[in-house]
């Protein structure tokens, strides 16, 4: 799902802007899906610290992307 953007792109930064937001929602859907299959998963093995670990590697990688569209220095 990676855009390019090239000397050649006819679209204007409005369309691509849009393309890019358009695909992180989809993104965000995804990620909501597959938090409550692993959510399910999680329930049928509640002992499993791999699970946590797995929701802690995508916390941590959320509060990355939120600072940086943020402008946070942190």
């Amino acid at each position: 799902m990676k855009t390019r953007t090239t000397s050649r792109d006819t679209r204007t930064a409005a369309q691509a802007y849009d393309e890019n937001r358009k695909a992180i929602e989809a993104l965000l859907k995804r990620l909501n899906e597959q938090l409550a299959e692993h959510h399910r998963e999680q329930a049928q093995d509640a002992r499993n610290w791999g699970m946590v670990g797995d929701l802690g590697e995508i916390r941590s990688r959320l509060e990355t992307a939120v600072s940086f569209l943020a402008n946070d220095e942190e």
